[in-house]
């Protein structure tokens, strides 16, 4: 977990940034990419990888923000 401190005009937010690995067949890959951007936490999505070797797999990479409610919980020591 990378903790980013943002200073802002208004003010500063501290950013709690996860680095996420998705491996998978490319559809599964692509289905749960797509419905982890559609909670907005996704900060930025590489392309498809494909795996090493004669593998139908591919990798893709996200960088998610975790929302404010989760890292107060995960701050607090409580399982999200």
């Amino acid at each position: 977990m990378l903790r980013l401190r943002h200073e802002g005009w208004r003010r500063a937010k501290e950013v709690v940034m996860v680095r996420v690995r998705l491996m998978g067949l490319p559809e599964e890959v692509r289905r749960i990419a797509d419905a982890m951007e559609s909670t907005g936490c996704v900060i930025e999505r590489s392309e498809e990888y494909p795996n090493r070797g004669s593998s139908r797999n591919v990798r893709v990479y996200l960088e998610c923000d975790l929302p404010e409610n989760m890292t107060a919980e995960i701050g607090n020591g409580k399982q999200a």
